[in-house]
């Protein structure tokens, strides 16, 4: 018996001295809910590489987390010459990670590189609107649109990080993808199998950022929830990342005195997308009483107050509400009625359902859910599970494979309907399984009206169009939920960027 007793406390002492390594290394030890496949922010839609740029570099503009205002950074100031020209002054004196200095040159490589047609850059879509990046003198830049946009500023504060010119055509894309180079407050190291470390940067400029307060950054990529919970419980990990801990596990951890918990109401919103062109080869979808069936099958009050446990809400647009344009009022709702969603299939001419496959790579209880609910109305959705690789499932979605898509969208922390609702409902997108010329006139203006009202009136027109179609099925937006050790201090933000930066130790 003493012989187990004093085991056990040795095995106490030193889950506990775990629990203090990082600090004593000063050392973020984060966990991440998914496997990274590039680094090279521009050439993914991830939402985890991006989060990693802001870390390893900035961008022109950022936005201040306690104030939502977009503030001078790389810029530190800019002006529209006329409609379709904005002039940026840039910040002197910034150097990147390998010596170069930030310039006019490297904003004009950056943005000519990220939008050239000729590179394959879903993460550069946001950035479109601009036709070509000129420089004036070393520290001034214009970029040039065709035709007016509307949320430039916003989408340089957010996809926009700056790349060193000289080091972009020498490596290139590949050499980005595995070992970027920027300007920001941690500096690339390496990255082995499913682990990367990063320096702070001690000659970081600051601008509207700070010096990072811990020394050390290192992401350990673990899809399995399980392993990151018990990697935070013995301190292996400081931080489990927002979206990295479920809403069933979260009050596990709060009741544990070493661990914290922390959530923010984020833009990122969840969806059932249905195929209605049949590009994936699949035809029941192009129905609009199967649609709509789909629609009536789901249980949605379920999801959020009893799957969630209330770190959801529901909502009925094709965008997340907080966002300029999406107005709930102007969303048609389908009420949950499986026996009439049961008799539309049957109206629609599948009274015994049909088989069809379901996408999805995160949030699997809400999936296995969704999987129930259509099988009530005699629709078999086999799930195709892709846990913790969204770059995997989503060139599936690009492809045009996809009949059924459980997904979810950060809007690249654009507080604007068009980030929600152009990646999926305009004209030529990877991602778009409609052909609704109402829609997709709708939005193509709204992108190029400087007006607020003539914008809010198309994104209105717009979300009444897609609701009453049933293109999709608007699930919930959500909290992220952050889990750390009790010693950090941090907190997660509205717009899904981890500013890894303001971390701090007790």
């Amino acid at each position: 018996m003493k012989n187990k007793l004093s085991l056990m406390l040795s095995l106490s002492l030193a889950l506990s001295a775990t629990g203090q390594a990082s600090k004593a290394n000063d050392t973020l030890d984060v966990g991440y809910e998914r496997v990274i496949l590039t680094l090279n922010p521009y050439a993914t839609t991830d939402r985890l590489p991006l989060v990693l740029a802001h870390n390893w570099g900035d961008t022109l503009l950022v936005r201040d987390p306690a104030s939502g205002k977009l503030v001078p950074h790389l810029a530190t100031s800019w002006k529209k010459v006329n409609a379709t020209t904005l002039e940026l002054k840039l910040r002197q004196g910034v150097k990147f990670h390998n010596g170069e200095n930030f310039n006019a040159d490297s904003v004009v490589a950056t943005f000519n590189y990220a939008v050239d047609p000729k590179n394959p850059n879903p993460g550069a879509d946001i950035l479109r609107w601009i036709d070509k990046a000129e420089k004036v003198n070393e520290y001034t830049v214009r970029l040039i649109s065709k035709k007016p946009a509307p949320i430039a500023l916003e989408t340089l504060s957010t996809s926009a990080i700056m790349l060193p010119a000289k080091y972009l055509k020498e490596a290139g894309a590949a050499g980005l993808a595995k070992n970027p180079v920027g300007t920001g407050p941690y500096r690339f190291v390496s990255w082995k199998a499913n682990t990367m470390t990063f320096k702070a940067n001690d000659s970081y400029f600051g601008g509207a950022k700070t010096k990072p307060k811990i020394s050390n950054l290192v992401v350990h990529m673990i899809p399995e929830e399980s392993s990151r919970v018990a990697a935070l419980t013995t301190g292996e990990l400081s931080l489990v990342r927002p979206g990295g801990i479920s809403s069933d596990q979260a009050p596990l951890l709060a009741r544990n005195s070493e661990l914290k918990i922390d959530s923010a109401d984020i833009l990122r919103f969840w969806f059932l997308q249905m195929d209605a062109t049949g590009r994936s080869g699949v035809e029941y979808f192009k129905n609009p009483k199967v649609r709509q069936a789909v629609y009536m099958a789901i249980n949605r009050d379920e999801i959020e107050k009893v799957l969630l446990g209330g770190y959801a809400q529901t909502i009925d647009t094709p965008c997340n509400p907080a966002q300029f344009g999406c107005d709930a009022k102007a969303a048609k709702t389908y009420k949950y009625d499986p026996v009439a969603a049961k008799k539309l299939l049957a109206e629609a001419g599948y009274p015994n359902g049909f088989t069809v496959d379901l996408y999805g790579y995160r949030e699997q209880s809400v999936a296995q859910a969704l999987t129930g609910y259509l099988a009530k109305i005699g629709i078999k959705a086999n799930l195709k599970w892709y846990g913790g690789q969204y770059d995997v499932a989503s060139q599936s979605l690009a492809a045009g494979k996809v009949p059924l898509w459980f997904g979810s969208w950060g809007a690249n922390s654009v507080y604007d309907a068009s980030t929600g609702m152009d990646p999926f409902f305009s004209r030529g997108g990877e991602f778009v399984y409609i052909k609704d010329p109402a829609v997709q006139n709708a939005l193509a203006n709204a992108g190029i009206t400087i007006s607020s009202a003539a914008r809010a009136a198309l994104f209105k027109s717009a979300i009444a169009r897609v609701t009453d179609q049933a293109y999709w099925v608007p699930l919930f937006s959500g909290k992220v939920i952050a889990g750390m050790r009790a010693n950090l201090n941090w907190s997660p933000s509205n717009d899904e960027i981890d500013r890894y930066w303001l971390a701090s130790w007790k």
